[in-house]
């Protein structure tokens, strides 16, 4: 939403069509949170006070979380340091 330069072209393209179901995930918004309460995130000061109304207004859907998603997350291959970026 903050239009980051890292953000891939394919990415970018992706999000923007809206034939595509762009699904946000409740760790993303815990992991956001974080950032901005850290200092890290300053322009999520934006989304964070509606952050249900943003994913609604840009008809992004909400991805629920449950156990075993966190389960499965956890058994993927692969060495991860912060275990919300398998979710």
């Amino acid at each position: 939403m903050s239009d980051h330069e890292r953000l891939s072209p394919n990415a970018r393209e992706i999000i923007g069509d809206p034939a595509n179901e762009i699904y946000v995930s409740a760790a993303s918004a815990w992991e956001i949170a974080t950032k901005f309460a850290r200092g890290r995130l300053p322009t999520a000061s934006v989304i964070l006070p509606d952050f249900e109304g943003v994913i609604e207004q840009e008809q992004f859907l909400e991805l629920a979380i449950n156990s075993a998603h966190m389960v499965r997350s956890a058994m993927l291959p692969g060495d991860h340091r912060d275990p919300f970026d398998r979710i």
